[in-house]
């Protein structure tokens, strides 16, 4: 019985790891898909833009890793966090050739979408 309770526990667990990962990816497609309409953004734009919100979102994504089993305090994941976003804004910036009161404006539009995703 305790073997069957395991093996039960693994699958959701293993179930979960895939759901918030596909989750993840459906979010970065989206955002990306986004940015291309709003910023105007070619193919090679696009290829880069991927690879920099994905890198982006790794950041985060250990940083909370490492808060939650208590390697880092919440004050350096939250630094983590903030390093992080101001490196891809700057990115957005250099690729879009907004400024900085632009993007905020264009970037609060995509990620009101991010939360239906």
């Amino acid at each position: 019985m305790k073997n069957l309770i395991l093996i039960i526990v693994f699958f959701l667990a293993l179930n979960t790891s895939f759901a918030q990962h596909a989750s993840r990816e459906a979010k970065i497609q989206y955002f990306v898909e986004q940015s291309v309409q709003e910023f105007k953004l070619d193919k090679k734009q696009a290829k880069k833009l991927k690879e920099a919100r994905v890198e982006y979102i790794a950041v985060l994504s250990e940083a909370q890793q490492k808060f939650k089993n208590g390697s880092i305090s919440k004050d350096q994941q939250l630094e983590i966090n903030k390093n992080a976003s101001k490196d891809f804004k700057s990115f957005m910036g250099q690729l879009t050739g907004y400024t900085p009161g632009e993007l905020d404006e264009a970037l609060a539009k995509i990620r009101a979408g991010l939360t239906m995703i």
